[in-house]
């Protein structure tokens, strides 16, 4: 059950004095397990997480774990000390009436995913499935969910074709993390989720799944259930891999980065972009903070366009590129097909906040207001964004360093105000159920929450956006 369907009013009924407070700050109070308004009930339940992690070299080791949790396998080695549920239920602290729940990995960002503790159970650690099969006669990559994102996009390079995602943050993200999860890639034309072919997983019944094209005929549907895994998978299945549609290999490309004076001809610029005849590679823009992170190391504003084509069609595509900037603007080239991820980083990078998406002919306010937001916070603080086709610009806040728990809520609560204000479409998060309820996302929590109410009748995958509550309160 996703988090926003949750009755706070109506589960904390008991609590005297919460009820009074705003939904924000109930919120907040329980996102952030606030020793000082939350009852001593819920604080015990919070710190009371029992949790043992097991790494899974195989996707049937998936079955397994969910066969211990619904109480259908009573014995079964999980890479643990000890083979017997007893044992498991030992080092649990769990009584025998108490159910199992199944959380799975990667998910390195530790904010995102995760709004109440994960509790009594397993956690499947699936970075070690990282297997890549490419099919070159249809065009496809097939990747598990451990597989990081350079050695994907290097090994379909090697063959000729182009992999259609990449990070606008110098990280080397786990592919598992696209599911419902942390990993922010965009793409070269269109929304990321258009490039997801099909996903492969396992239900809480140990049945495999698929949600994709590859069982439709003629590609007809099977959209609708890639776009709800992608959303809502977290609560619905164990992901074990993902498929893509390749791009193929571009016979040349030349990428340029742009200096604009100020936000309001970086807008100009982007509408100009949006309006030509030819169809850039990729558009991501930045203030002076991502420039810095993510942009080439640039002091100021800049945008950067890669073009795709042939020696004849380039020359004209960058006449039309460079009409859309003024003509003092500074401009210099980039070789090859650059990406923000050189080298894998170590530790900890920037911390995306949420992304804002609006159409360019509404997005100078929203930009004034989020640049207005980002400079009242002091230094630390960046943007960087991007422009897709149909003329959408998405505006990705973040942290150029780690924030703890209560500044990110913070921040993220501020963007939500701003979005709302603008009427602006929202990234998918799971705080974002609590905070910022939309009518296309309640009909697809309503969707998610039949199909898990048909699939996964124990309750035991990832039960972490479902607020428990002591029982007998």
């Amino acid at each position: 059950m996703p988090f926003e369907d949750v009755d706070f009013r109506e589960k904390l009924a008991g609590y005297p004095g919460l009820q009074a407070l705003p939904r924000e700050e109930l919120v907040r109070a329980v996102y952030l397990r606030d020793r000082h308004i939350l009852p001593d009930d819920l604080k015990r339940l919070f710190e009371s997480v029992s949790v043992i992690r097991i790494p899974v070299a195989e996707a049937e080791e998936i079955s397994l774990a969910i066969g211990v949790a619904t109480g259908e396998i009573a014995s079964v080695n999980l890479g643990l000390a000890s083979d017997s549920l007893h044992y498991v239920r030992t080092q649990l602290a769990m009584m025998r009436d108490r159910e199992l729940s199944v959380d799975w990995g990667p998910k390195e960002d530790p904010f995102d995913g995760e709004v109440l503790p994960h509790l009594d159970g397993f956690h499947l650690d699936l970075s070690n499935l990282k297997g890549i099969s490419l099919d070159e006669e249809n065009g496809t990559v097939r990747c598990e969910v451990g597989t990081r994102w350079k050695d994907v996009f290097d090994t379909c390079a090697s063959q000729g074709w182009l992999f259609p995602l990449f990070p606008i943050f110098p990280h080397d993200h786990l592919m598992g993390d696209i599911v419902a999860g942390t990993a922010i890639l965009t793409s070269y034309s269109g929304g990321p989720e258009r490039y997801v072919r099909n996903i492969d997983f396992l239900a809480a019944d140990t049945r495999y799944g698929e949600s994709g094209f590859d069982q439709v005929p003629n590609n007809a549907s099977g959209y609708d259930l890639n776009s709800l895994l992608l959303a809502m998978g977290r609560n619905l299945a164990v992901p074990v891999s993902v498929t893509f549609t390749l791009l193929p290999a571009v016979e040349a490309v030349r990428i340029f980065r742009y200096a604009p004076e100020s936000m309001e001809d970086l807008v100009a610029s982007l509408r100009g972009i949006a309006g030509s005849q030819g169809q850039p590679l990729k558009v991501i823009f930045g203030d002076g903070t991502a420039s810095k992170v993510s942009l080439g190391g640039n002091e100021g504003l800049t945008v950067e366009v890669a073009l795709r084509g042939t020696e004849e069609t380039l020359p004209v595509q960058q006449k039309q590129l460079d009409s859309a900037f003024k003509k003092e603007t500074k401009k210099t080239e980039v070789d090859g097909l650059a990406h923000p991820l050189v080298t894998p980083t170590k530790g900890r990078g920037p911390t995306p906040l949420v992304e804002v998406r609006a159409s360019l002919a509404d997005v100078q306010p929203l930009v004034d207001d989020i640049v207005a937001w980002a400079e009242g916070q002091g230094p630390g603080l960046g943007i960087i964004g991007t422009l897709s086709q149909g003329g959408t610009a998405g505006l990705l806040p973040f942290a150029q360093k780690p924030l703890n728990r209560g500044e990110r809520f913070d921040r993220v609560l501020e963007l939500v105000q701003i979005a709302r204000k603008h009427r602006c479409r929202l990234r998918y998060s799971p705080l974002l159920h609590l905070l910022s309820p939309e009518s296309n996302m309640e009909k697809r929590f309503n969707l998610a929450r039949r199909i898990k109410e048909r699939v996964d009748l124990p309750n035991v995958i990832n039960p972490s956006n479902v607020l428990w509550v002591p029982r007998g309160l």
